[in-house]
């Protein structure tokens, strides 16, 4: 059990970044990056894309939770950084848990 549980922490070391568990992530292989991990940059190449999730306003399911001023210059401010690499960018505002879910 011990050697299974070592050798499971050394697979998850290797790792740079660990996909998050949702249904259709847990049968997807991590992605494979032409990088080492001690690198100052990544290379990335083909298709790249940013999805942002802008959350301006919430449900009123957590009445603590108000609007958020200033997300629209950081939306404005994240597209144009990513748009300048040549990279795709997706925005979603303010979308419910489920639609996040489905989107991810």
């Amino acid at each position: 059990m011990e050697e299974k549980q070592k050798q499971g922490s050394k697979e998850r070391e290797a790792l740079d970044a660990v996909p998050f568990s949702s249904p259709s992530a847990r049968s997807r292989s991590p992605a494979i990056v032409p990088t080492s991990r001690d690198c100052k940059y990544y290379v990335i190449k083909g298709r790249k894309k940013a999805v942002i999730f802008n959350h301006y306003t919430f449900d009123n399911e957590e009445p603590c939770l108000m609007e958020r001023h200033g997300t629209q210059q950081d939306v404005e401010a994240i597209t144009t950084t990513f748009k300048s690499l040549n990279w795709e960018v997706d925005l979603h505002t303010d979308l419910p848990t489920l639609e996040i879910r489905r989107t991810i």
